[in-house]
Order: C-alpha cells, then structure tokens, then sequence
C-alpha cells in the first residue's frame, strides 16, 4: 500500500473528548504565553502577532501543515481536510484583505512521522535538539514553506511543531520528558467535544488584543475514515460572522 494511503486512513481517526482541558471559546481571552515559531525557526508569541498587524479583526486558521515530503498529498498538505479548506481562506483573504488581517498556523502529522520516513514520533518523542526531532521539524517547515510558495496557503504561515495548540489530554499523558515543560494553554485551542485525534481545521475569529469574538469553525470532513461527511460551515457562514464585526 502506498503511504499516502495508509497515512490517510489513519489520519481521520477517532479519540476520547477531552472534558478535563482549558477550552478556549467566544469570549475567551487568549493566554499571554501561547508560543508559535516563524519560517526562521524563531518563537513568536500569538498575541504579538495579532497586536503586529493591527487590525480589530483577526482571522486565525489552525489546519493540518505540510506532508514533510509526501508527494502524493494534496497540495503537499498532509491533512485532506485542511486542504480543502483552505479554498476558504484564500477566498477570505481575496474578499477582506486588508480589512482584516490573517494568520495561518500549520500543525505537524506527529502521530504518523514514521510513514512519513522519520522517526516514530520524532516531534513528540525527542528533545527539541535531537537530530530526529530537527530532521522531521525543518520537513515540516519546509514542505509548508512550499505549499506557501505555490499559493495554496494565502499568506505567510507559521508553526507549531510540537502540536501545542490542538493536543489532547490523552496525548499529553503518553509525553515523556523529552518533550519538555508542558504550558497551561496547551491544548486550549481544541474543541471540549472534539472526537477526532488530530482535530484540524479550525476557524478562529479574535481582536487585536486576544478576545475570541466567536465561536470557532470547526468539523468539516471532506474524506471521512471512520466517520461520516461533515460539513459544520462554508464560506457564507464565516464571512457572514466577519461582515457583522465590521459594520
């Protein structure tokens, strides 16, 4: 079988909710600590980036990040789903730029970097300067880096290699301590009820200063494995949320 099939079976499947995590929502305040890194390899705090481009409306969208190599993903983008979602946000960013201002965070296949030709859980498993871990972080960045060149990705992406944002408490529980320090907003950008494993794509509206002014979009699976076609919310409904913050 070849390993974009196999990989993409596995990537849609099904996870214990997550009752026990920070969830954030509409009305949350985002964490002053929540840490992304840029193309450079260099950290960069979210809340910098959303007073750096000073605008009243941010549109933040977590998707699953470059296939590290895989030639057989869509657009170089391991996760079909993120994918396909991203037609939305480059019809977002043709539509409201530069009313509105948008950051794009890709995450890694970290479950699945051995099909990938790394080392089993190289960006979980390993110290962040372990030749595994830097061998299978630097062909994230860089097949990202590309789908960004080839304008599948809109705008300048950034990263988040140790899948912070969206992991599970399931996941955080299997970490060992080459992992490092584990933040208290990790995992707070995944959904309370989220079922899936990975959990991406994700829609998220916020002020310049961190507020999450709407419910996130999440849930949409174009190419179920496991579960069925899902389709929470399209275009119209995200730009609808968008036109009523800008009048």
């Amino acid at each position: 079988m070849r390993v974009f099939v196999a990989v993409l079976v596995l990537f849609s499947g099904l996870a214990t909710a997550d009752p026990a995590n920070k969830h954030y929502q509409q009305g949350s305040q985002i964490d002053t600590g929540v840490e992304l890194i840029d193309v450079d390899g260099q950290a960069v705090g979210l809340l910098d980036l959303l007073k750096r481009g000073a605008k009243d409306i941010n549109v933040v969208y977590i998707f699953g990040g470059g296939a590290m190599g895989n030639k057989k993903s869509p657009g170089g983008i391991w996760c079909p789903d993120s994918f396909e979602d991203l037609h939305i946000l480059r019809s977002l960013v043709s539509r409201y730029s530069p009313q509105v201002n948008f950051i794009p965070i890709g995450v890694p296949a970290v479950y699945h970097t051995k099909p990938l030709g790394f080392s089993e859980r190289a960006l979980l498993d390993y110290t962040s300067d372990s030749v595994a871990y830097r061998e299978a972080e630097a062909a994230y960045i860089d097949s990202t880096q590309i789908a960004f060149n080839n304008g599948i990705i809109p705008v300048q992406p950034y990263f988040d290699p140790r899948y912070r944002l969206i992991m599970s408490t399931q996941t955080q529980a299997s970490l060992s301590d080459a992992y490092g320090p584990i933040p208290s907003w990790q995992g707070a950008f995944r959904a309370e009820n989220e079922a899936q494993r990975y959990g991406v794509p994700h829609f998220w509206i916020i002020d310049k200063d961190g507020k999450v002014l709407a419910q996130p979009f999440r849930g949409n699976i174009y190419h179920p494995h496991g579960s069925a076609v899902n389709i929470n919310y399209t275009l119209k409904d995200i730009a609808a949320v968008i036109d009523e913050l800008l009048q």
